[in-house]
């Protein structure tokens, strides 16, 4: 009985873990999401503004990680301080699972769709 309670609980830890990302994105030094690749990042809602490797890039691969992702949208600055006056562009992981977008990006934030904030 403790091992199952254990077990149960460690499961809900990896979904809760799991829960935290949105995106997986993959930044390029190229535009058009060609030439070197960067490491990849996980983005979501509780993550915060995100700055990691966007710096370096001229464009980012956006990919879904599941139905976490619905209800929200990924948003590019040209600061690294994610400044809603600094907004480059915005979008998700497009119909096909998975899009590309080129531009300014100094950082990325997920952004809650339906929130009043």
């Amino acid at each position: 009985m403790r091992f199952q309670n254990l077990s149960f609980s460690f499961f809900l830890l990896s979904l809760s873990i799991s829960a935290a990302h949105s995106y997986k994105l993959t930044y390029f030094k190229g535009e058009n999401c060609e030439g070197e690749k960067l490491p990849e990042v996980d983005i979501g809602p509780s993550l915060g503004c995100k700055s990691d490797q966007a710096k370096e890039a001229k464009s980012v691969m956006v990919k879904s990680t599941g139905p976490i992702d619905k209800g929200w949208t990924l948003v590019m600055f040209k600061t690294d301080n994610c400044d809603p006056d600094q907004e480059s562009m915005h979008g998700d992981d497009g119909e096909e699972g998975s899009a590309c977008y080129t531009g300014e990006i100094a950082a990325v934030e997920a952004w809650d769709l339906y929130s009043d904030a």
